[in-house]
């Protein structure tokens, strides 16, 4: 699915690798209902949610990881949230 960053209220998801990865885009003006799921529906633990809904500038590229899954993700204020989710099984 391709997600356009100029849609700011979208959130997309794109499941790969058979399964075992999924990536979360979610706009900067959306309202996190696909992420917060995601992130409930995986366990990820509330630290690292809470940095991610901060929404605030992180260029940078941040690796997480927790129960079997491993993580990266990175926020733009003009673009919003990507998050690249891996199961290590």
């Amino acid at each position: 699915m391709a997600f356009d960053e100029t849609a700011t209220t979208t959130e997309a998801l794109v499941l790969e690798d058979g399964g075992k990865s999924l990536t979360v885009f979610s706009g900067n003006a959306s309202d996190f209902s696909t992420f917060t799921c995601v992130a409930n529906h995986l366990n990820i633990p509330a630290n690292y949610t809470a940095e991610m809904l901060k929404k605030q500038d992180n260029p940078s590229m941040v690796s997480i990881s927790w129960d079997g899954y491993s993580a990266q993700w990175t926020y733009n204020t003009r673009s919003g949230l990507d998050l690249y989710i891996t199961s290590k099984d």
